[in-house]
């Protein structure tokens, strides 16, 4: 799919199960960094169904164009969040990490673009859609959840680089406790 400012093209993967859906539709895990990690929950979601569990999903990879398992420079940008005041961004060992911020428009494009395409092809239950990642994918997942909760009702971050921006993310976990206190069900922005 091509992202809607025509800049970016993403690679999206989908397995469905063959099974019927569940009266409310099929519950969907959006995986980032897809070209590394969809074959995975592809595969663990197959062998569910032959267990006592037997809960169908749609699986759904968010990746990049061509085999490569990660592009480094485009999930940088597009999995890590715009940090206020901070032009340059540096990792752990010092070096500057080149073009972040992007994670946002992302979001949209997730939102805006992947949700319709697979809501117009598979019936989905839109009160069980999970975001999972790992890493920049797992920042990604807890920005969305501390400052988007309501796009998605489950989420799934792996090992999260919380280091991202000089642990910026935990500026964003305390303005989420901030607004929703001890009423994490009113987490609609």
């Amino acid at each position: 799919l091509r992202a809607p400012d025509g800049t970016d093209d993403y690679r999206i993967m989908v397995a469905a199960p063959d099974a019927p859906p569940p009266p409310g539709g099929y519950p969907v895990i959006y995986v980032l960094d897809g070209n590394s990690t969809f074959g995975s929950f592809r595969d663990e979601m197959r062998r569910q169904l032959d267990t006592t569990y037997k809960m169908p999903a749609v699986v759904v990879g968010i990746g990049y164009p061509g085999e490569m398992p990660w592009n480094d420079l485009r999930r940088d940008h597009d999995l890590t969040p715009r940090v206020p005041g901070r032009p340059q961004i540096t990792g752990p060992g010092g070096e500057v990490i080149p073009g972040t911020g992007g994670a946002d428009a992302f979001l949209n494009f997730i939102e805006k673009t992947v949700k319709p395409k697979v809501e117009a092809a598979y019936p989905i239950d839109r009160n069980r859609q999970t975001l999972t990642g790992h890493s920049f994918g797992g920042l990604f997942t807890l920005h969305t959840f501390f400052t988007r909760p309501q796009a998605f009702q489950t989420f799934v971050a792996m090992s999260p680089s919380i280091w991202f921006a000089d642990n910026y993310l935990l500026e964003e976990e305390a303005a989420y406790r901030k607004a929703y206190g001890t009423h994490p069900d009113r987490a609609q922005l």
